[in-house]
């Protein structure tokens, strides 16, 4: 039996849709608790905006579900999902400019998980927290050191009251490369940062 495919229909329905979306407009924001060390931080080296100027590249949150559990019932089988798993890491890629404020910025922050300089860099978490002297960690409190971090998604229109966006929590740098430099070269520097986050929300505008 011959199928009747009518592309009018197909079209229709295709026209009934909104732009796809973009994988350039967007922008992702690291946001502390307030009155935290890590607040106190971004705030002399400029703020969280540094961040948002500076980020050119960011991945999407994972998710996915973990193991399965089954269940026999005289000869039959059947299968149940595991844990669902919210935490994973994302990629983030950062322009440096002249100040070197990205690298500096990244380094005090890993600083006040672990500061392993024991003040001989002069950064910012040493001179801020003067009590610091044996290369521990700053707090004992993640609060203190972790940070949401939001990725928006714009639309075409970049309609600031219909973003899509990603909440990740407990937010904190786990691995900064190294970078290769060259005489020879003629490229920009780059950081690429590795985050860990613990668990994340979406938040889709039709849904509210």
């Amino acid at each position: 039996m011959a199928v009747n495919n009518d592309m009018n229909v197909f079209t229709s329905e295709i026209d009934n849709f909104r732009d796809l979306a973009k994988n350039f407009l967007w922008q992702a924001v690291i946001i502390p608790e307030e009155d935290t060390p890590l607040a106190s931080l971004f705030k002399s080296l400029g703020g969280t905006k540094q961040f948002t100027l500076r980020c050119r590249l960011a991945s999407l949150p994972q998710r996915s579900i973990e193991g399965e559990l089954e269940t026999n019932w005289q000869g039959s089988k059947k299968i149940f999902p595991g844990r669902t798993k919210m935490d994973g890491e994302i990629q983030m890629k950062f322009d440096e400019f002249q100040d070197w404020t990205t690298s500096h910025m990244i380094h005090s922050w890993m600083n006040l998980i672990h500061n392993g300089d024991i003040g001989l860099d002069g950064g910012d978490a040493g001179a801020m927290f003067s009590s610091q002297k044996t290369g521990a960690a700053i707090s004992n409190y993640m609060k203190d050191y972790s940070a949401k971090i939001k990725l928006t998604c714009f639309d075409s229109r970049l309609d600031p009251t219909a973003p899509h966006e990603y909440i990740m929590y407990y937010c904190w740098p786990k691995d900064m490369p190294q970078v290769n430099l060259d005489q020879a070269g003629s490229e920009k520097i780059e950081r690429e940062v590795t985050i860990r986050y613990s668990t994340y929300q979406e938040v889709n505008p039709q849904d509210t």
